[in-house]
Formats: C-alpha cells, structure tokens, sequence
C-alpha cells in the first residue's frame, strides 16, 4: 500500500522527469544532460540500490520538492500498477531509454568482467570475470536479459511514456532533449540546451558515457545470439525493432 504524504507544496508548473532506463544505456550521461537544463536537478526517488529492485518511493518525491523546482530521476525501474498510481499522483512525465538488445549483452559483458557484479537483475556469481568470454555472454542472455525484455514489455503498457533508444540519444542529443521539452512542456533555449549536452559529454567520469557507439553487440557469440532469439520469441506480439530484433 502507497505511503500517504502531503502534497501541499507541489507546484503544477513544477517538471519531474522519470527516466526509466535499461542499464547500460548512456542513461548516466542523458540524465546529466537532463539536469544540466535551467532549473533542474537529478535526484533520487528509491531507498537504495545494490541488488535491489529500483522501485519508487512517495516519501522521496515529496523530498525531492522541497530541495527543487524541476527534476530528473534515473532508475531502473519496471512498469507496474503501483509506478503508474505515482506517475499520475506526482504528474511524473516517464522516459522510458532503451538499447539494442544486442549491444546490450556486449556492454554488461564488459561490465561484469570489469568487476561490477553487484546488480539487480541477477544475482552474479563471484568468479564470472574470469569466465570465458562466450560464456559470460550467455550468462548474461539467460539470467540477465529476461529483466530487460520484462522492462520493455512492461512499459509498452504505459500511455505516457516517451520511448527513446540508445542509437538515437548518441547520434543526435540535442535533438532528442528538444523532443523531450516540447512533449514535456519545458523551456529551455537551443543555448541552454547545447550548453547542458556540452558539459554531460566533456565529464565523462561522472556519465561513465566511455564507448557512445552503436552496434558493439554484432559480435556476440552464436551461442548469446541464440538464447537472444529464443527469449524474443515469446515476445513475438509486440514491435521489438526499438531492441533492435526485427521478424
């Protein structure tokens, strides 16, 4: 059951930005360019991170209000009943970031290879970055990649939702931040907009943005590429193109 907060100080003229995003998404980098806008800020809206489900929390979007006018929250969070009682209660407007499922298996693979083998949608073993390559990316297809086609099926379901995928974001950001302004009612200046683009690009420790190009998944092993066409299969009623799976 939702907590009850007050809502006395919500400002209607106010914009909160909830990026849902695939992990490994340049979802870093687009929620600096995001906050980097007249106004805004990034915040938190979950009670903590690790291996836990990002899911959103009421107490911390009434926080969030008291420190700023406009702001951008980047989670991975799914879509459910209980996110779309939030987005309607706190007039959230959802991003919802996507990614070629492919490259997506070459971006985590270097990922947990790096080290990072503390997250949520699996629970890694210890010793994965000294598997095989191959092996790490079918590990990453069969335990992984089920929590990503959930997110995307999930928020299909959503109205609101401003889908943007990873190949657009890097290939023109401005253009999908101007997108995003008209379609979210929020007023920045083409300066204010380059300007917040500019300086997300040039701190690349905090965006981790490190490769920005697209099609890094084409040579995944044919045994990833297999488990890949298999999950999409059971998928084969939606539009999966955005994911880069097409009929």
């Amino acid at each position: 059951m939702m907590q009850r907060v007050s809502l006395e100080m919500w400002d209607p003229s106010y914009r909160r930005l909830l990026l849902a995003c695939f992990p490994k998404s340049g979802s870093t980098f687009f929620a600096t360019v995001l906050a980097g806008l007249p106004g805004f800020q990034k915040v938190s809206l979950v009670t903590g991170y690790g291996r836990r489900e990002q899911e959103l929390d009421a107490a911390s979007l009434v926080a969030a209000e008291r420190t700023c006018s406009h702001i951008v929250a980047q989670h991975h969070v799914r879509y459910s009943e209980e996110t779309q009682r939030l987005i309607d209660r706190f007039a959230l407007h959802p991003i919802v970031l996507v990614r070629n499922i492919y490259d997506v298996v070459a971006s985590v693979r270097d990922h947990l290879q790096a080290g990072g083998v503390i997250i949520a949608q699996a629970y890694v073993p210890p010793d994965l970055p000294r598997w095989e390559i191959s092996v790490i990316e079918q590990f990453v297809a069969d335990m992984l990649l089920p929590w990503y086609f959930n997110f995307y099926a999930s928020w299909a379901d959503c109205p609101q939702r401003l889908e943007i995928t990873y190949d657009g974001l890097i290939a023109d950001p401005a253009a999908v931040v101007r997108n995003l302004c008209t379609r979210a009612g929020i007023v920045a200046t083409e300066e204010q907009v380059l300007t917040a683009v500019a300086a997300a690009r040039a701190n690349r420790v905090t965006t981790r943005f490190n490769v920005g190009v697209a099609g890094r998944g084409r040579d995944i092993s044919p045994g990833a590429v297999s488990r890949i066409r298999a999950l999409a299969n059971y998928y084969s009623f939606m539009d999966l193109s955005s994911l880069g799976i097409s009929d």
